[in-house]
C-alpha cells in the first residue's frame, strides 16, 4: 500500500487502527506533556494529539511513530521490504524470460514517480506571517526536560542546500528557541548541514538560506533521520517508499522548497559570519544531556502554515522513546544496502539500550582468518557507522535477534586477549559524552565467531565455581550491589568516592583470586545492576575503551594465559580523564510527576500508563 499523504491523513490512520488517543484536556507543553509521554511511549501505548496545549490553539501530536507496527503504517510497509526492493533494484539479476523482462521494467518505470514536483499553491502556505508577524510563542514548542535551556523543536525537517553544487539536504537536528524569531542550529560536525555552512564560509558567502518544515508526509518526516550518503535527496527516498512524487513549493522570502504538505514551515536564514551562540544543554537522546555548547544561529523571516495546523514533536531521554522505533526501520531497511559495500554480512541489529551508536551486533559469514576484523574495518568505514563504538561480530549461522542472548553467548566464551580489539584516536558522536574529546575518542570490537585456519583457539577457562555475590561483598566493602546476568559476566555497583575507585575495585578482587575468569564491570552505586537493560545503558554510555577497558595479565604472557578483564563504567572525574561537568542523567522532576500522576483521569488515557516508569 502506498501509504499516507501527509500528516493528517497519517492521524486518521492511527486513529482508525486504534493507535491514537486525542487528549482533550488542557496540558502544558513545558514538562507535563513529556511525562504523560513517557509513562505512555515506554510501554509501548499510543500516539498522542495533545488537542488544548497551553498557551496555544495548535494542537501537539507525539509518538506518533513510537511502535514498529506505526512505523509500518507510516511507510506503507514494512521497513525491510522497501530495504529489500531497493537492493533489488541496485543489483537486479538478468531476466530469464521475456514476461520477466517486462515485469523488471516496469519495476524501473515505477522510478520516474520518485522525483519531487513542483507546485504554485500548497496548504503550508494557508498562513503567512512576516515581519513584525513572526513569533515563535505563536507555536506549542516543548520544553522536554527540567534541566534544557528552554523550548527546543524536536522534529524539525531542515532543508539547506549545498552553495556550490545545489544539492539539496534534509536533516533532523533540534533547534532552541532564543527569541520570537531566532533558535539555534545543532548542526554538529558530521552532519551535512554543518558542511554546508563551512562550504559557503570558504565561498566567501554572506548567509545560508534555511528553511524548516514540520509535518508533511510521514515517509519524510523518516527519510529527514536516515543515514543517506552525501548527494542523495531525501526526496527521493520519501518518492520511493511512496511510489509517487513528493509535492514541494518554493518559500516566500527564501528559494529553497519545502514540502507542500506541511503543516508549518519556518523560513530564513544562517548569516555565515556571525559569531556561534551557546547552545544547550539539551536532554539528548543518550539519556544524557548534552552540555551547553557553541552553535550557528536561524533567524525566522516567515512562518507560514496551514489554517488548521498541528505541530509534530517528540521527546528522547533515556531509552526506548520514540525514536527507538525509528531506529529498527532504518536497521532492517539499510541492512540489504549495507551488503553492497560489506557483502558477507548476514544480519546486524542496534541494541536500544546502546542508543543505535554505541553498541551494533553483526554477523557474517566468515570465510578466512581475520574475516571477523576485517568486517570490523568495513562497519567503521560505512558512512554514520564509523561512529560506532562497540562492534561484536558473530558467524552467519547465529541468531543475534535477541541481544541479550547473543551479547552473553559472546561474554560466556570471551578469550580476551584473542578476542579483542581497540582503536584509539577514532571519530566518535558529538554526544558521546564519554570520548575524552569532542568528536574523538575510541572503538572496541569483539571477535565472537568460531576459529578457523591459522586463528589461535580460545585459552580455556578455569574450572572453579563462579565468584559469589556474598564473596565479592566480602572483598569489596564498598560494593552496594552485586548480579551475574549469565557465565563470565559480573556486574558490580561500587561507592565512588575519589578518583580510580574502580580499578582499585577490580585489583582487589583479582588480588583475592575472585572473578578472575569474568568480564567484571564496575557501575556507579546509583546504578541499578539488576536491572539488565539499565545496567547495559550505563555501561555502554560511560564506556571510552581505550581508557576504562582493564586488562591484567598475572602469568609470564604465555599463548594460554588468560588475562583478567574489567570494564570501567562509573561516571569519570576530570583527573581520570572525563569531560568536565560529566553530565546528568535525563530524568523528570518530583513535582511534575506528581502533577502528572494527580491528573491522569483528565488525560482520558487508560490506568495501566498512569504509574511513572
Amino acid at each position: 500500500m502506498a501509504g499516507p499523504r501527509d500528516l493528517r491523513a497519517f492521524i486518521d490512520t492511527l486513529e482508525a487502527e486504534g493507535e491514537l488517543v486525542r487528549v482533550r484536556a488542557e496540558v502544558d507543553p513545558v514538562l507535563e506533556m513529556t511525562e504523560v509521554y513517557d509513562r505512555v511511549v515506554k510501554r509501548g501505548g499510543p500516539a498522542l494529539l495533545f488537542e488544548r496545549p497551553k498557551g496555544s490553539g495548535i494542537p501537539v501530536l507525539l509518538n506518533a511513530l513510537g511502535t514498529d507496527r506505526r512505523m509500518a503504517l507510516a511507510l506503507g510497509r514494512a521497513p525491510e521490504e522497501i530495504g529489500v526492493e531497493a537492493a533489488s533494484l541496485l543489483k537486479p539479476r538478468p531476466p530469464r524470460s521475456l514476461g520477466e523482462a517486462w515485469r523488471f521494467a516496469m519495476k524501473y518505470k515505477g522510478l520516474l514517480r520518485v522525483p519531487p514536483k513542483r507546485v504554485r499553491r500548497a496548504a503550508c502556505q494557508e498562513v503567512v506571517l512576516t515581519g513584525d508577524a513572526v513569533d515563535l510563542a505563536r507555536l506549542p514548542i516543548q520544553q522536554c526536560w527540567p534541566e534544557d535551556a528552554g523550548r527546543f523543536v524536536t522534529l524539525p525537517l531542515v532543508f539547506t542546500r549545498d552553495p556550490e553544487t545545489g544539492e539539496r539536504n534534509i536533516g533532523m537536528y533540534r533547534m532552541q528557541v532564543f527569541d520570537r524569531n531566532t533558535t539555534g542550529m545543532h548542526w554538529q560536525t558530521h552532519k551535512h548541514g554543518r558542511m554546508h555552512l563551512d562550504k559557503a564560509r570558504a565561498m566567501g558567502l554572506d548567509r545560508l538560506p534555511v528553511s524548516v518544515a514540520l509535518g508533511g508526509d510521514p515517509a519524510l518526516i523518516y527519510a529527514a533521520t536516515a543515514p543517506l550518503p552525501p548527494g542523495i535527496d531525501e526526496l527521493l527516498l520519501a518518492g520511493f517508499i511512496r511510489k509517487r512524487r513528493t509535492e514541494i513549493v518554493k518559500c516566500v522570502t527564501n528559494d529553497l522548497e519545502v514540502p507542500a504538505s506541511a503543516e508549518i514551515v519556518l523560513e530564513g536564514h544562517v548569516d555565515v559570519n556571525e559569531p556561534f551562540r551557546r547552545e544547550g544543554p539539551f536532554g539528548d537522546h543518550t539519556g544524557f544531556y548534552s552540555l551547553a555548547d557553541d552553535f550557528p544561529a536561524f533567524h525566522v523571516t516567515a512562518i507560514t502554515m496551514r489554517k488548521d495546523a498541528i505541530y509534530p514533536s517528540t521527546v528522547v531521554g533515556v531509552p526506548p522513546h520514540e525514536d527507538a522505533a525509528i531506529g529498527r526501520a532504518t536497521e532492517r531497511m539499510f541492512l540489504h544496502l549495507l551488503r553492497f559495500q560489506i557483502p558477507e554480512l548476514v544480519d546486524m541489529r542496534m541494541p536500544v539500550a546502546g542508543g543505535f551508536h554505541n553498541l551494533m551486533l553483526v554477523s557474517v559469514k566468515k570465510a578466512y582468518p581475520g574475516h571477523a576484523r576485517k568486517a570490523m574495518m568495513s562497519l567503521w568505514g560505512a558512512g554514520m557507522i564509523a561512529l560506532e563504538k562497540v562492534l561484536v561480530v558473530y558467524d552467519g549461522d547465529e541468531d543475534i535477534s535477541d541481544a541479550r542472548a547473543a551479547l552473553l553467548r559472546a561474554v560466556a566464551r570471551l578469550d580476551p586477549a584473542r578476542d579483542l580489539l581497540v582503536l584509539d584516536q577514532m571519530p566518535t558522536d558529538t554526544l558521546d559524552h564519554a570520548s575524552p574529546f569532542p568528536d574523538l575518542g575510541s572503538h572496541l570490537g569483539l571477535d565472537a565467531t568460531r576459529p578457523v585456519g591459522a586463528e589461535a583457539p580460545r585459552a580455556p577457562q578455569s574450572a572453579g565455581e563462579p565468584a559469589s555475590g556474598a564473596r565479592v561483598r566480602a572483598t569489596l566493602p564498598g560494593a552496594v550491589a552485586v548480579h551475574r546476568p549469565g557465565p563470565g559476566l559480573l556486574l558490580v555497583a561500587v561507592r565512588k568516592e575519589k578518583a580510580g575507585a574502580a580499578r582499585a575495585a577490580l585489583d582487589r578482587l583479582w588480588d583475592a583470586g575472585v572473578a578472575t575468569d569474568d568480564l567484571v564491570v564496575v557501575l556507579d552505586a546509583d546504578v541499578p545492576v539488576e536491572n539488565e537493560y539499565l545496567a547495559l545503558f550505563h555501561a555502554l554510555a560511560n564506556l571510552d575503551p581505550a581508557r576504562d577497558l582493564v586488562l591484567r595479565r598475572d602469568g609470564a604472557g604465555a599463548r594460554g594465559d588468560r588475562p583478567r578483564v574489567g570494564l570501567d563504567a562509573t561516571r569519570k572525574r576530570p583527573e581520570e580523564g572525563g569531560r568536565d561537568p560529566w553530565p546528568g542523567l535525563v530524568v523528570m522532576d518530583d513535582a511534575t510527576k506528581a502533577k502528572v500522576t494527580a491528573r491522569w483521569s483528565a488525560y482520558g488515557l487508560p490506568e495501566r500508563f498512569r504509574d511513572p516508569v
